[in-house]
């Protein structure tokens, strides 16, 4: 039987729909009152109707959740006869109610939904294993923000003949129909003086949401202008129409894309698309820095004209301080970063966009897909991409850039490109001049673009001038995508002391530590030199502290930087040591056994006692050695402290041993980490993100276990200490 609800049907005219209705039913919740669901949902039927009642649903559960009322979608069932019975209900739609219980501190049982929907089990436990918790939103605000103008009409001139002529443009002469879609039209037309454009008509009627948003996204960006950024020359409503005038471009990085296929090419040659990504970054940023979001980067929307690119269409185009509820849909599917899926949206997301847009033209396949939308979801929010035919350096850019968490990807899309940049050059493609193109035949990305935003085409400046993004080869201070140099050969070992830790160094070429003054390499210990830093697999301090000698491990993260991780958790010694340094009341309990009821405070200034920090969880998740090799779990020996009433101590032989060398991770208590997560219910108390497993639990930390945990992960409030909860310090390399 055919499923009723089947988001692979939607065209990007209906997902377009999808997103205005969305947002239309989003902003009525937001003002308050009863809302009339049929008058949002009038006029749609069949599967479009279906998946924006679906969408209805979702965005509903939240706010009922957020302002305190328990919502479940049984309700939802007998409000809406069509959708069936509990058992047609999809399992999207199913777990996003679990999602947004959890995210908002209802903590419901994952097997209680597997009792409710018995029918699609297998689909919800893979769900609930790559489902996605949206982390903080750290966008900052900004007041300064241009905002859409209300109301505001622009002038129409009077209307002129003859009749070969658009009415009321201004002579504007129509000539050819490039293409026609649900919403709209495009034309190739004369403005006046004979210069040719397009000319993009809205059909629908201007107080229409479609229309609506258009003007709204024109307002935004009209007056944003940069090289990079396709220009809207004029736009206007007459007679209830909207009519837009943009540039005229020769075709669209996926008729480039086409063509190379055509030629017998895998994709575009790297040395090519590179020069193109500099332009489309450039323009990503400016965007960026004035706080606007594209929200919709793909081939199709990256315009090209003499060998150069613009991004065009901006109908999706939001500034950074809206106050946007959960909505599925911020683009088109395939290339939405993980975050958006959770409704969040950010520069990074943009630049995600842009690096799958970039991996698509070079495979000449999408890196990412899926036959339904649970799959497609699953895909993006757990699988990595495909880029299997790349070359090494363009596959560790990438990697980077496509990270399912938007603090991991590259700082700006300027930085992307340059490390593309540097990668391509490394692999043996030299980054040239881009070829002058011919004019492509326009109307396939016309047809492609009707209907899906304001911006349609792009046309170069007279002087032909492109952006410069550097060009001489380096990285920006601060980025490296590109694994570190191999240890250094060409110096002798140094003969002095270095090699044991102490800072006095007989060689002025020897390498310096990378470690504090208050350390010493392990003797015995594997040092690397890189440059001009040393680096030691394993330091410890010169003396103990609460009968115990802190010992780090040298851990490399999985960005390739590297980071001191103590081999143990905090002792209570260490932390009887800190309460008297800082005057506070007596640390009790075993000294070497693991400390436990310490406040996210208290640990982060015990950290600071041993020159350290509190990990991340990123860092806490590398330092655990995951994700673990093929068939293989996180423990590599000993046993891990579960199943005890009361914490060991930690230094005891046979602990728990992960892939780098680090002790004591999968168990013996959970532990601080150092990122903040939003309150509950509104509250301004902190609440941190922990890692790793409670002493009293039967089961030690997995790999399945921490995957599900990146997505909605242990919680406590900072300032509340636990019996089971104590941390662990990191150093980071001088």
């Amino acid at each position: 039987m055919e499923p009723p609800t089947d988001f692979r049907k939607l065209t990007d005219d209906d997902w377009r729909e999808l997103q205005e209705r969305a947002d239309r039913f989003a902003e009525a919740l937001r003002r308050g009152g009863d809302v009339d669901w049929q008058e949002h949902l009038a006029g749609l039927s069949g599967n479009l109707r279906n998946c924006v009642l679906h969408e209805f649903i979702k965005i509903d559960l939240e706010a009922a959740w957020k302002s305190g009322r328990r919502a479940f979608l049984d309700e939802y069932l007998r409000k809406f006869p069509e959708l069936g019975s509990p058992y047609d209900l999809p399992a999207h739609l199913v777990y996003e109610e679990f999602r947004i219980r959890s995210t908002l501190g209802d903590k419901p049982e994952p097997d209680s939904y597997i009792t409710r929907f018995p029918h699609i089990a297998e689909t919800l436990r893979g769900l609930f294993q790559t489902g996605s918790q949206t982390r903080t939103d750290k966008t900052e605000r900004d007041s300064e923000l241009p905002r859409p103008a209300a109301d505001k009409s622009v002038h129409i001139p009077k209307e002129s003949n003859p009749e070969s002529f658009l009415a009321a443009v201004g002579q504007y002469e129509m000539l050819e129909l490039l293409g026609r879609g649900q919403f709209g039209e495009v034309w190739r037309a004369k403005a006046p003086g004979g210069v040719e454009v397009a000319v993009k008509v809205i059909s629908q009627p201007a107080d229409r949401e479609t229309a609506k948003r258009e003007l709204q996204a024109l307002e935004l960006v009209k007056n944003l202008r940069h090289p990079c950024l396709m220009s809207t020359l004029a736009f206007w409503e007459h007679q209830n129409k909207v009519y837009i005038v943009i540039e005229l471009a020769d075709g669209t990085l996926r008729d480039r894309m086409n063509e190379c296929k055509q030629e017998g090419q895998q994709g575009v040659a790297a040395e090519e698309l590179v020069r193109y990504f500099a332009s489309a970054a450039d323009g990503l940023d400016f965007l960026h820095s004035k706080r606007v979001f594209h929200r919709d980067i793909k081939p199709d929307n990256i315009l090209i004209i003499n060998g150069h690119a613009k991004l065009a269409d901006f109908g999706l185009a939001r500034a950074g301080d809206r106050p946007d509820m959960s909505v599925s849909f911020a683009g088109t599917p395939v290339y939405m970063a993980p975050e958006v899926w959770g409704g969040k949206f950010g520069p990074q997301s943009d630049l995600y966009s842009l690096a799958m847009t970039y991996a698509e033209l070079r495979l000449g396949r999408r890196p990412l897909d899926g036959k339904d939308f649970v799959e497609l979801m699953s895909q993006q929010l757990d699988k990595a991409p495909d880029l299997k035919g790349l070359p090494p350096g363009e596959t560790a850019v990438l990697t980077r850039a496509l990270s399912k968490q938007p603090e991991k990807r590259h700082s700006s899309c300027k930085v992307f490109v340059e490390d593309l940049r540097v990668a391509v050059v490394q692999d043996g493609h030299p980054v040239s001049r881009p070829r002058a193109v011919p004019i492509w035949a326009v109307i396939l990305g016309v047809v492609l673009l009707v209907g899906t935003g304001a911006g349609v085409f792009a046309l170069l400046n007279g002087n032909g001038s492109k952006p410069t993004n550097g060009g001489n080869g380096t990285v920006p201070n601060g980025t490296t995508t590109v694994p570190p140099p191999p240890p250094t050969t060409s110096k002798p070992p140094p003969t002095t002391s270095s090699t044991t830790g102490d800072k006095t160094i007989e060689d002025p070429n020897a390498p310096l530590p990378t470690w504090p003054d208050e350390y010493h390499a392990v003797e015995g210990a594997k040092n690397t030199d890189i440059g001009t830093k040393r680096y030691a697999a394993r330091i410890e301090g010169k003396e103990e502290i609460g009968g115990v000698r802190p010992t780090f491990i040298l851990v490399t993260l999985r960005d390739k930087k590297f980071l001191y991780v103590m081999e143990t958790k905090a002792w209570n010694g260490l932390m009887a040591e800190f309460r008297k340094s800082s005057g506070g009341a007596p640390w009790t309990g075993s000294p070497t056994v693991a400390a436990m009821g310490m406040t996210y405070d208290e640990a982060a200034a015990c950290a600071k006692l041993l020159r350290g920090r509190v990990p991340t969880p990123d860092e806490w998740d590398d330092a655990a050695g995951f994700p673990p090799e093929e068939n293989k779990d996180l423990r590599r020996g000993g046993t891990a402290g579960i199943g005890r009433p009361t914490a060991r101590v930690v230094k005891d032989a046979g602990h728990d041993e992960v892939a780098t060398g680090v002790l004591d991770m999968l168990g013996n208590g959970r532990e601080w980490t150092s990122e903040d997560v939003k309150p509950v219910n509104g509250t301004n108390e902190r609440v941190k993100v922990l890692r790793g497993r409670m002493f009293t639990l039967a089961q030690e930390l997995r790999a399945q276990d921490l995957r599900y945990e990146q997505k909605i992960p242990q919680t406590q409030f900072a300032d509340k200490p636990s019996k089971y909860t104590g941390f662990r310090v990191v150093i980071d390399p001088k």
